[in-house]
């Protein structure tokens, strides 16, 4: 029984080792080894971060929380979570179409070498990683990529895996478009877009001041002694009109999901928002929530900057959107339609008769 068995087992490793020795021949034996065209990282989840670099220095890091909360942009800001998701999703997603003929290979590869942008993905290994087993985790790099730019299609994009001299055209099994666009290196274009994400179990007190119309001004507080809230003028007096409870509640819901439309880097210096901070904001508004968190914003009107009155020859005033100044002392744009829920007038709590 005991040479049996040995026997077996002789049988088994041997049948391995061939099994080993074929696929280390195909693999040799072949112009192009897998480690040449396989870019995508099938387990997102197991990725820990991103960098991404391009040649004009700029540079992005975008990192997981530790507790899987979220991601961060450059160890600073709260990153967008759908643009997290569809890179994610472009990370595992991404396959070969095919290698470039031998005439375009030299071409790209220079095109790639003068604008790519770099990308280093990393995640968990294992140390020990046999079958089922996996040991002894620690990150490492799972991949670096360079992503060039698009074919002249519109459909593919050049990229090439670092070390390799192979570039290939990679899609998106799906995508009728192109995934360069995809790993963007720009910072702001990774961080969220949200200001406010509180449902009314989770805010303390919200003050709304409008400058136009003072009598329009009020306080929410929900800290109060008897009842679930209290709604006041800015100096803390009671209003003497009965209140819609049911409209105090919705309002205080109305600050899940708010969003800003977008950064104005682009297209105001500093010293464009310092004179915008030196005219009289429309609104100011506070929020505190019951986790000590509190939120200031002043908004402003915006003006057109190419678009002018035809008789005065004034810039145009926006009429969907205006400035918010945020606490982090940047300035953005939101529209009306989002915030004017938020930027109630008093008599919006009046119970109607």
């Amino acid at each position: 029984m005991r040479k049996n068995k040995l026997l077996l087992l002789i049988i088994v490793i041997a049948a391995v080792v061939a099994v080993i020795f074929v696929v280390a021949t195909r693999k040799k034996s072949g112009t192009i080894s897998d480690s040449d065209k396989n870019f995508a990282v099938s387990d997102t989840a197991s990725v820990s971060k991103i960098f991404l670099a391009n040649k004009d220095g700029f540079s992005t890091l975008l990192e997981r929380n530790l507790d899987g909360s979220g991601w961060t942009v450059n160890g600073q800001w709260e990153a967008s979570t759908p643009m997290i998701d569809l890179l994610l999703t472009t990370i595992c997603r991404i396959r070969p179409a095919s290698p470039l003929p031998k005439a375009a290979t030299e071409n790209i590869i220079k095109r790639l070498a003068y604008n790519a942008t770099k990308v280093e993905i990393y995640g968990t290994d294992y140390r020990v990683n046999f079958w089922r087993i996996k040991l002894f985790p620690y990150e490492a790099m799972l991949k670096c990529y360079y992503v060039g730019d698009v074919t002249q299609d519109n459909l593919g994009t050049y990229m090439l895996i670092d070390g390799s001299k192979i570039p290939f055209v990679v899609v998106l099994p799906g995508l009728r478009g192109y995934v360069a666009s995809r790993y963007e290196v720009a910072q702001n274009a990774w961080r969220t877009h949200r200001i406010f994400n509180a449902g009314a179990n989770e805010i303390e007190s919200v003050r709304v001041e409008n400058t136009t119309d003072p009598n329009a001004s009020f306080m929410v507080n929900t800290n109060v002694p008897n009842g679930k809230f209290a709604v006041t003028t800015l100096a803390e007096e009671p209003i003497p009109q009965p209140l819609d409870s049911l409209k105090v509640y919705n309002y205080l819901n109305s600050f899940k999901r708010i969003n800003f439309e977008s950064f104005t880097f682009d297209y105001l210096n500093q010293h464009d928002v310092d004179s915008i901070l030196n005219t009289t904001p429309i609104y100011k508004l506070t929020l505190i929530q019951k986790d000590g968190k509190t939120y200031n914003l002043q908004f402003y009107p915006l003006l057109y900057r190419d678009v002018v009155d035809i008789e005065t020859g004034d810039p145009m005033l926006d009429l969907d959107r205006c400035y918010a100044y945020l606490e982090s002392g940047e300035m953005v744009v939101v529209q009306y339609f989002t915030f004017d829920k938020i930027l109630r007038q008093r008599a919006y709590f009046y119970l109607r008769k």
